[in-house]
């Protein structure tokens, strides 16, 4: 992804590039479907406790995009509504990402489950 003033543009490896309005994202949560610190025993070992950092990410429910992303939609619960996930596992710079998407969207969109996610 990369983002500007006024929108995300998705970049997908497969499907054509999509620039998304800040205001067509409908809602801001955290993203279920990572690992637990738990679960990355290994991760943590093979890059030290000391660099180890939890998983961590968000979703943005944005109508109008294809059926892949409502297929990731039904799997992070936001039932058939369709998501793109911005994680701290797939994303360099996560933190700066994370940042220009809270202050670009409107505050009442977000879920109050981000306020932990941002804390982190």
């Amino acid at each position: 992804v990369s983002v500007d003033a006024e929108a995300i543009t998705l970049h997908p490896a497969i499907w054509r590039e999509r620039r998304i309005l800040w205001e067509d994202i409908e809602a801001v949560d955290v993203y279920p479907l990572l690992p637990s610190v738990d679960e990355e025993v290994s991760r943590k070992f093979a890059v030290g406790k000391r660099n180890y950092r939890p998983a961590s990410g968000i979703m943005l429910v944005i109508p109008g995009l294809g059926w892949q992303y409502r297929i990731a939609g039904f799997f992070a619960g936001a039932n058939t509504r369709p998501v793109i996930a911005l994680t701290n596992r797939a994303h360099a710079d996560y933190d700066t990402l994370l940042r220009k998407v809270l202050t670009a969207t409107d505050p009442a969109i977000h879920s109050d489950d981000l306020l932990d996610e941002v804390s982190r």
